[in-house]
């Protein structure tokens, strides 16, 4: 074995959010013995990075569902995989096909959110969360959205799949983490292409 692979959310993190003791020594005797660890999670590396460097021996971490490579030992990204134009585009124009849906999008300098969004995450988790930037709008970055988020007051993730999914083309690929919104990435930015994009630089 030369390389570990986690996902986050239910498998290396607990129900706190945490990597348990136990799960910390296994890891960083395979680091010892030579194995590279990684992680790949939906999470954004802006998150995702804080709860993983307590473990210490996790090298890389695989961001937004595979379009960030994010170097934890250096503390940088090494790339990001962005929604092309036509993507992007198609995005902007689902929003018009279901009022009330709200949107979140990332890009390489933060994450934000429009007003819809922001009104749907406070009524569903509370304050204080999804506290993200309202600027620049979605149109301003669209050539540099890494990731966008959509969100409707009356939908559940599944039925949003289903209804947005026509409309966004080809070149996306469409999940859901089990939250209350759906994500839409660049169709090469699944996560087991990253891993094999990682393997590939690894030797």
């Amino acid at each position: 074995m030369k390389l570990i692979v986690s996902d986050l959310d239910g498998t290396l993190l607990n129900a706190d959010s945490e990597v348990a003791p136990r799960t910390v020594a296994a890891l960083r005797s395979a680091s010892a013995a030579g194995v590279h660890v990684a992680a790949a999670t939906g999470r954004s590396h802006r998150t995702a990075a804080e709860l993983l460097r307590p473990v210490g021996v996790i090298e890389w971490a695989i961001c937004s569902n595979g379009a960030t490579l994010f170097d934890l030992v250096n503390d940088t990204v090494i790339s990001h995989t962005f929604l092309d134009d036509p993507s992007s585009s198609a995005v902007l124009g689902a929003v018009e096909e279901l009022p009330g849906l709200g949107l979140a999008w990332e890009t390489p300098d933060g994450l934000f959110r429009d007003r819809a969004m922001h009104v749907q995450m406070t009524r569903r988790y509370g304050p204080g969360v999804w506290e993200l930037e309202a600027d620049p709008p979605i149109h301003e970055v669209s050539d540099r959205v890494i990731k966008v988020m959509m969100g409707h007051p009356d939908l559940e993730h599944d039925d949003l799949i289903e209804r947005m999914t026509p409309h966004l083309g080809e070149n996306v690929e469409v999940s859901s983490s089990g939250a209350d919104f759906i994500e839409i990435t660049a169709s090469s930015a699944e996560k087991g292409q990253a891993v094999a994009r990682l393997c590939e630089q690894l030797g």
